[in-house]
């Protein structure tokens, strides 16, 4: 079963790093930049789940019921009014669009509150560790092993005690 993690830059010159599961197994870690180098990456790939870092609706301002869920649980996201997160917002839902078509479930987290809920990646390149929460965050929700915020917007977020570790350059998922 595999899924994949996108930590989505708001403008395609930026990079937007992208990890891939495979049976709870961190297997694929890299950057790209365009929306066509991500999917066509996707396309390749064929996961079961797509989760990205970014907010999958039209930004309104102020925050959405789902971030005022996180914020209860001492999780605090980006308010969503700010210019960046308004473009960072239309990138994701043309390439939640673009996903979509190709029979993959697209759904959206959080990977600074994934980081909350189970702990610190030790990785280097900060686009990378947000899409391998990201990832994670698409694992625990094909597992059902995660909780939902919000109503119709929903950010998923895995339960807490999961368990992770290294081994030979990998990451493992255990419940």
């Amino acid at each position: 079963m595999k899924v994949i993690g996108i930590d989505l830059a708001a403008k395609e010159h930026r990079q937007s790093g992208v990890a891939v599961l495979e049976d709870g197994k961190l297997v694929k870690r890299l950057i790209l930049h365009t929306d066509k180098e991500i999917v066509d990456f996707v396309k390749k790939e064929n996961p079961k789940v797509v989760a990205i870092d970014a907010p999958l609706t039209k930004v309104r301002k102020g925050y959405r019921k789902a971030e005022k869920e996180l914020i209860k649980v001492g999780i605090r996201p980006l308010p969503l009014g700010m210019p960046a997160m308004q473009l960072l917002s239309e990138r994701a839902l043309r390439l939640k669009n673009k996903i979509k078509l190709l029979g993959t479930e697209v759904i959206e987290t959080f990977p600074r509150g994934v980081g909350k809920v189970i702990g610190k990646i030790d990785e280097k390149n900060e686009h990378i560790r947000d899409a391998i929460y990201a990832a994670i965050a698409a694992y625990c929700y094909l597992k059902n092993y995660y909780n939902a915020y919000g109503n119709d917007e929903k950010i998923i977020l895995p339960k807490r005690g999961l368990k992770f570790s290294r081994d030979r350059g990998y990451i493992w998922i255990k419940f």
